[in-house]
């Protein structure tokens, strides 16, 4: 039960719909899980490699897929691994990283991998300059 104020201005008792209550928290965490910033760079690449027509032209499949699963790998992948790890040795207290001290280390580790990443693309004369510049901004 709660309490709402109506048009006309009285009081009014109103019954919870739990129903609709979890149907929009599971909603909203679904939400929050695909927009993690641990996975948007990888849907920022997804979208240059095959949405974006100008940048990987003469690229085939195979390549525009080696990319990606890089990019998977250094940005998404190892990064989790990490987190994994640091909750494992009792580094953090929680993977939700719901501490302010939690974050640190994982923030510094989690820039490791991004800086690795934009230094081998930086390295690799088949990855495109666009790619490289993105691979820093992400660092």
């Amino acid at each position: 039960m709660k309490l709402v104020i109506t048009k006309e201005n009285e009081l009014k008792k109103v019954n919870n719909n739990g129903l609709q209550k979890r149907v929009l928290t599971v909603f909203a965490k679904m939400i929050s899980y695909f927009f993690h910033p641990v996975f948007v760079p990888v849907y920022v690449v997804l979208f240059l490699l095959f949405v974006e027509p100008f940048l990987f032209v003469g690229f085939n499949k195979g390549q525009k897929i080696r990319i990606l699963l890089q990019a998977v790998q250094m940005y998404t992948f190892f990064p989790l691994v990490s987190i994994f790890l640091l909750r494992a040795l009792n580094f953090i207290s929680s993977i939700k990283l719901e501490h302010r001290k939690d974050r640190i280390i994982p923030f510094i580790i989690c820039n490791i991998w991004y800086f690795w990443m934009w230094y081998v693309w930086r390295n690799l004369p088949e990855v495109p300059v666009e790619m490289v510049v993105f691979a820093m901004s992400i660092f």
